[in-house]
């Protein structure tokens, strides 16, 4: 029978696969969580919108300039949090966040540090300016990864945005060493 207007379903598979989270065999293929059991994609699909009052709560995502760690980041914000984000590519993480419609709302608690985590002094130079600056750290995400090596002409484009200023709302994000908290 063909799925109904209110079923995630988007088909089924020949053969089980094993539910990425409970590890449960099934055959049906949710719309959004296709890794995933009808139960266990119904269950992310209830807390994906989850709100909780993170205010006055300091967050530091790691690796939060794109994909799932600029969306972390984002739901920080919007709940509330003072969100320091680190990346290699400062610039480019803060005109991405300026490009986000509602950025107006929470750009004055966006902290973005760049650092490369690679590089042990800097990190433990930027974990002292975390206590010194924001008084300690109510949550932690470390997202940042470095899976797969890259050629230098890989990041060639973003590495030469970051010499050009900030410029229009992303000039308005905190780059850099995170400034004192007031």
């Amino acid at each position: 029978a063909p799925p109904s207007p209110d079923d995630e379903s988007v088909g089924t598979l020949r053969r089980d696969r094993h539910c990425y989270v409970c590890k449960t065999a099934y055959r049906r293929v949710d719309a959004d969580y296709h890794l995933m059991c009808p139960d266990c994609a119904q269950e992310n699909r209830v807390r994906r919108h989850a709100r909780c009052d993170l205010t006055g709560r300091t967050a530091v995502v790691t690796g939060g300039r794109v994909k799932i760690g600029f969306h972390t980041v984002l739901k920080l914000l919007r709940d509330g949090a003072q969100v320091i984000v680190t990346t290699r590519f400062p610039r480019d993480a803060a005109r991405r966040y300026a490009a986000v419609p509602d950025s107006a709302d929470w750009a004055d608690r966006l902290y973005v540090h760049g650092l490369d985590l690679l590089d042990l002094p800097a990190t433990l130079d930027f974990v002292a300016l975390v206590g010194r600056r924001f008084g300690g750290l109510d949550i932690l995400v470390n997202n940042a990864a470095q899976t797969l090596w890259r050629p230098p002409a890989y990041h060639r484009e973003v590495r030469e945005a970051e010499a050009t200023p900030l410029a229009g709302p992303a000039a308005r994000i905190a780059v850099g060493a995170a400034p004192t908290r007031p």
